[in-house]
């Protein structure tokens, strides 16, 4: 965790489809974690922020040195 991530949890059955979207989109995913059947966690960069804000993903915590300069 070099600058600043953002840990998001989506619920989704199809996280192909939201994968391929971030691929698109040029949006890096870290450790991508399944929680439940249908809920995965994983970790986008601070500053990608923006480029996630039109998908409504709920963002669990932030962690990094980025968000601490950003408080």
């Amino acid at each position: 965790m070099k600058f600043g991530y953002d840990l998001y949890e989506v619920v989704s059955n199809d996280i192909l489809s939201l994968l391929k979207i971030f691929k698109d989109e040029h949006i890096t995913v870290f450790q991508l974690n399944k929680v439940d059947d249908y809920t995965y966690r994983f970790y986008l960069p601070i500053y990608q922020r923006l480029l996630v804000k039109k998908y409504h993903l709920k963002i669990i915590k932030s962690v990094g040195i980025l968000y601490y300069l950003l408080l």
